[in-house]
């Protein structure tokens, strides 16, 4: 007879036990649901400004091509330009070069003809 109520005891503990076990759990299930709505909507709520920063963003890229496009059509003609001038100095260069081959073969002459007199 003892026995048997010291074994309902401890069962009834072990059932107290649980109870308890299934109560915390519970809770804890709660308080996680809450949070998981309050991250859903913050979440949400980053959701939608990340895609306004992504449409901005998209904005600025269709913007800064346009300037792009602007902006290369003068560097086409600064380029051009350049080119010309690049072909300018090279002809002056050749030029000067070729007043020195003459002033060269000039005074070559200069130095020749007295000899020969």
């Amino acid at each position: 007879m003892q026995e048997q109520l010291q074994r309902d005891q401890l069962l009834l503990q072990e059932l107290k036990q649980q109870q308890q076990l299934l109560e915390e759990m519970q809770r804890r299930q709660l308080q996680q649901e809450l949070q998981d709505t309050s991250l859903l909507q913050a979440l949400q709520h980053m959701q939608g400004s990340q895609e306004q920063l992504q449409s901005e963003q998209q904005q600025q890229q269709l913007l800064q091509q346009e300037l792009q496009e602007q902006l290369s059509q003068p560097q086409m003609q600064m380029q051009v330009q350049q080119q010309q001038v690049q072909q300018q100095q090279v002809q002056q260069q050749q030029v000067q070069e070729q007043h020195v081959q003459e002033q060269q073969a000039q005074q070559q002459q200069q130095r020749d003809s007295p000899r020969g007199s």
